[in-house]
């Protein structure tokens, strides 16, 4: 039986330092979760036993990961803006 691909919810909030993107992820494991950027792109993959979450976001500036977090299903990101805005 194949995982049945799905979005999840996020919220992206700029912040003094940069962006945080707040995403919902219950039951995956945090070993699951994938984070890809790339210039102004970010995607987020992960996967439990029935579901395959995946979400690309375009983001507003250039940013390089600063920090991740994940406790009870939520993965938070801290991105650090790059291009001096």
């Amino acid at each position: 039986m194949s995982a049945k691909e799905t979005e999840f919810p996020y919220r992206l909030s700029m912040e003094d330092y940069g962006i945080r993107i707040m995403a919902e992820l219950p039951g995956v494991d945090e070993k699951m979760i994938q984070i890809d950027l790339e210039d102004r792109n970010l995607s987020i993959s992960a996967a439990d036993r029935e579901r395959l979450y995946r979400v690309a976001i375009a983001l507003p500036g250039e940013v390089r990961l600063k920090e991740k977090r994940f406790r009870k299903g939520v993965l938070d990101l801290f991105l650090e803006r790059t291009d001096g805005h």
